[in-house]
């Protein structure tokens, strides 16, 4: 029950008899973030409600909807 619980049977099955998890179905990732990406095309001028001018290069830079480390 270690390794791989998204997948694993036999901890999806105890998390579900513990309350963890609603169903005992395998837990998919998602990479690619589709609403932070809606607000990047925002802040670059794209559909009817657009941010702050203020806040827009913030937004652009750092609503990326793929995972990533800055420093």
């Amino acid at each position: 029950q270690r390794y791989y619980k998204m997948a694993n049977r036999s901890y999806l099955d105890f998390a579900e008899t513990m309350g963890f998890i609603p169903k005992a179905e395998p837990i998919v990732f998602q990479l690619y973030c589709e609403p932070m990406q809606r607000f990047r095309l925002a802040a670059r001028g794209h559909g009817r409600v657009l941010p702050p001018e203020a806040e827009r290069s913030r937004i652009d830079t750092y609503m990326d909807p793929l995972p990533f480390w800055y420093t």
